[in-house]
C-alpha cells in the first residue's frame, strides 16, 4: 500500500513507521488534514456544530468545533477540513447522492461547482497529507441497537446474530475503502483509522439506569458485557483490515 494506514484502538498504534517516536506527531507529515467517517469523528453530541451541519432535514452531520480532528489540526498547526457525518456507513463515504433523511445529507453538493457532486473520498487528493477517520459502527447498526437497549423491555443481545453477520461483511468494505484512499493519496500521506472506545466498565458490572425517566432505560449487566464484546470484535476487524492494507503490494 502506498499510503501508510495506522490504527488507533484505545491507544496510539502505528504500523510501518520508525519505532518509539517522541510523540505521535513525529510520524505524521505536515500538510493538509482531511477528516471523514461517522459520529466519533464528527463530534456528535458536542455542540456548537460548524459549517451548517445542524440543519434539521437538510444536513445533520453534526460536526463539532471540538471534534478531535479540529483539536489535532490546531495542535499541529495545519489546515484541516472535516467531511465526517453522524450516521455515516462505509458506503456513505463514497456516495455522491444527497441524502434526504440520512447521511451523507447534502454533503455531496456542498462546496462543488453547480451540477457536480463529491463524495467524502473525493475530498482527498495529491495535496492531502493526513486522513483521519472512524467508520464501521453504523454498518453494524450500533445506533439502532443502543436505542433498542434503552427503549425495549427485552434484551438487546437478541441482535447478536445480525451483528455477527454484519461483521463478516465489514472487512471487504473496509479494504475497498482503504484501497480507494490509497489511489488518491501521495505515497507520503498517512491514513489514521480510529477504533471505538469501550462504552461500559469491563469489570464489576451492574445494571445501569441510563435514562431514569424511562421505565425501560436500563442497560443490564449482560447487555453491557455484550456491547463491550461486540465493540472489541469490531475493533479487531478494523485493525486487521488496516494491517492488511498496510502490507506492501
Amino acid at each position: 500500500m502506498k499510503a501508510l494506514v495506522a490504527v488507533v484502538v484505545a491507544a496510539v498504534v502505528a504500523f510501518g513507521v520508525p519505532p518509539a517516536p517522541a510523540t505521535p506527531y513525529d510520524v505524521l507529515p505536515i500538510g493538509t488534514m482531511v477528516a471523514m467517517g461517522d459520529s466519533y469523528t464528527s463530534g456528535e453530541g458536542v455542540p456548537p456544530f460548524v459549517d451548517e451541519t445542524d440543519l434539521a432535514g437538510i444536513n445533520e452531520c453534526h460536526r463539532s468545533e471540538q471534534a478531535y480532528p479540529e483539536i489535532v489540526a490546531q495542535t499541529m498547526g495545519i489546515p484541516a477540513t472535516s467531511w465526517a457525518c453522524s450516521g455515516a456507513t462505509v458506503a456513505d463515504l463514497s456516495s455522491r447522492t444527497v441524502g434526504a433523511d440520512q447521511a451523507p445529507w447534502d454533503d455531496p453538493a456542498r462546496n462543488v461547482p453547480v451540477g457536480t457532486r463529491a463524495a467524502a473520498v473525493d475530498r482527498v487528493n495529491a495535496g492531502t497529507s493526513i486522513v483521519v477517520l472512524t467508520i464501521g459502527g453504523n454498518d453494524l447498526g450500533f445506533g439502532e441497537i443502543v436505542a433498542d437497549c434503552l427503549l425495549e423491555p427485552v434484551s438487546c443481545t437478541r441482535h447478536d446474530d445480525a451483528v455477527q453477520q454484519e461483521l463478516l461483511g465489514l472487512p471487504g468494505k473496509l479494504q475497498a475503502l482503504f484501497a480507494d484512499l490509497t489511489i488518491r493519496l501521495p505515497s507520503s500521506a498517512r491514513v489514521l483509522v480510529m477504533g471505538y472506545p469501550r462504552v461500559f466498565p469491563s469489570v464489576d458490572q451492574a445494571d445501569c439506569d441510563f435514562l431514569t425517566f424511562l421505565p425501560t432505560g436500563t442497560f443490564s449487566a449482560s447487555e453491557q458485557a455484550w456491547a463491550n464484546n461486540a465493540t472489541a470484535l469490531m475493533n479487531g476487524v478494523v485493525r486487521r483490515a488496516v494491517e492488511q492494507a498496510d502490507r506492501p503490494a
